[in-house]
């Protein structure tokens, strides 16, 4: 089966899915349900002071709000609904670990990975379909975002496209590189409940927590977890979670996982027994 072939067939059976319908409506519902919160609790001066007095999460949320005008920024509403909590990053990882652990138990793989460099086209496939689920993930969660804050009567403030445009594609960037790890541990260990369990803890920064302890706790030094953190995947998702646009630079840690987990999946479906 040719390339194209193999991403079409991919992409068939992940949107024919019920898990998918699933995983994104709980996305969208995840996005709607911040969008009233902000409205609710918004409207209420006093309650959303003494709420952001015991919760740092909601203290951001309402820092989007522009006091006293109904007004929002898009960009940050974004950040606060879909984007610091983990939600996409962590429902795309899952959604894709799912599909491919699933590929590898009915045999899926083993039917279309026959001939010459099958089976590269097939890790190519799912590279491929990575990046473009996160792509079109991260475009829903900015349309949502939008319907639910103008339907819920807020004044949106759009900010100019480059901006808008510059901040979308660094999330995509960063969800790709959690997806992508979500598809290699997927094809590793051919487990749907491993896969699933692993993408919602990848996505939610468990993993890169964890890696970065055991890291400072091998360098001998255990108090450096927090600096190695720092600089990780998270840290960086959180910090757009803010509605910052990070400079380009930035990207280096995402650019690298991108391409070095790619080359990972290709060695692995290479490797892989399907026996």
């Amino acid at each position: 089966m040719s390339f194209g072939g193999l991403l079409r067939a991919m992409a068939y059976r992940l949107f024919r899915s019920r898990a998918s319908m699933v995983l994104l409506c709980a996305l969208a519902a995840f996005v709607v349900g911040g969008a009233v919160s902000l409205r609710v609790i918004g409207a209420d001066g006093s309650a959303a002071a003494s709420i952001s007095e015991t919760s740092s999460d909601i203290s951001l949320g309402l820092a989007v709000l522009f006091p006293g005008t109904g007004g929002i920024d898009l960009v940050r509403a974004c950040g606060v609904l879909f984007v610091r909590g983990s939600a996409v990053s962590m429902i795309v990882s899952s959604l894709l670990g799912l599909l491919f652990a699933s590929d590898l138990k009915c045999g899926f793989v083993k039917n279309v990975a026959q001939g010459r460099n099958a089976r590269v086209r097939y890790a190519l496939a799912a590279c491929a379909l990575a990046l473009a689920v996160s792509a079109l993930a991260v475009l829903g969660g900015v349309v949502v975002s939008l319907a639910s804050l103008v339907s819920l009567g807020f004044a949106v403030s759009v900010p100019g496209f480059p901006e808008l445009l510059s901040w979308a594609a660094e999330v995509w960037l960063f969800v790709s590189a959690y997806a992508l790890a979500a598809t290699l541990a997927a094809i590793l260990s051919g487990s749907e409940a491993f896969s699933v369990v692993f993408g919602l803890m990848l996505g939610g920064g468990v993993v890169g927590k964890l890696l970065c302890s055991v890291a400072a706790l091998l360098a001998g030094s255990p108090g450096s977890a927090g600096a190695l953190f720092s600089g990780s995947l998270a840290a960086a998702v959180s910090r757009l979670g803010g509605g910052s646009v990070l400079p380009w630079v930035a990207m280096g840690p995402a650019i690298v996982s991108i391409v070095s987990l790619a080359a990972l999946v290709v060695v692995a479906v290479r490797r892989k027994s399907l026996a």
